[in-house]
């Protein structure tokens, strides 16, 4: 049998000295994320599985690097990091239900508010375009912009010609955080909406079953997404 020492070094890059959490995981944060709303903890992921994680690796999966957008310092909020570590958990569950794993996750990157960017507060899906051209992450992760506020009737964006995604941190709404990055990263895969389908991932959010439902790929969807030149061979 691997062990976990070998798919953390060898699969996902980890240092020998690694943190499971921090370095496998790519989280600072672990379940219960008690700061998410009342109503919607027992709808979030209870606790993390190392077992289905190593799995996970076993399949074709890609790789994510986070860049947090406003922060102070080098962090956001705790509610914000918990609903960031809680949003790539579930993402994670609802690729592998169709055989896709998320490997390496960098939480190391961030746009201090001090920079005085704009980008914490993001006015349309230009803008969002703007950002993900501006700036990334120097790995070969899919970058994942997480800002503070994205006004207007959407959560999220991802450019047709760019090398990332833009997802609103909504604090009081960890599901809805979730299934946006599931969506928007199913958008950069080459995905299509699917408004006629409420049970589908690709149908936007205001005609979708709401979470924890709502995140269903068919078989096109999925082959699609295992064609993407991001997806790494199994480990």
């Amino acid at each position: 049998m691997v062990s976990l020492h070998t798919f953390a070094t060898s699969c996902v890059g980890c240092l020998p000295n690694f943190s499971v959490l921090r370095d496998f995981f790519g989280y600072a944060s672990a379940p219960p994320w008690t700061l998410a709303p009342a109503l919607e903890q027992t709808n979030l992921p209870q606790f993390l599985s190392v077992a289905t994680q190593i799995q996970r690796l076993k399949q074709t999966h890609y790789s994510l690097d986070l860049i947090r957008v406003g922060t102070i310092g080098t962090t956001l909020p705790a509610v914000d990091e918990q609903n960031l570590d809680c949003a790539v958990q579930m993402t994670r569950d609802i690729f592998g239900a169709i055989g896709v794993g998320i490997g390496r996750v960098d939480r190391s990157w961030f746009i201090p508010l001090s920079d005085n960017t704009g980008y914490d507060v993001i006015e349309d899906s230009g803008e969002g375009e703007d950002l993900v051209d501006e700036y990334g992450a120097p790995g070969d992760g899919i970058d994942v912009f997480f800002v503070p506020l994205f006004q207007g009737t959407v959560s999220g964006t991802t450019p047709s010609k760019g090398d990332g995604v833009v997802v609103e941190s909504l604090e009081t709404m960890f599901l809805a955080t979730a299934r946006t990055l599931a969506h928007e990263l199913g958008h950069y895969f080459g995905l299509g909406h699917e408004n006629d389908t409420p049970t589908n991932l690709m149908c936007q959010g205001k005609n979708a079953n709401p979470m924890p439902g709502g995140t269903q790929l068919n078989s096109d969807q999925i082959d699609e997404i295992k064609d993407a030149d991001e997806m790494r061979s199994p480990c």
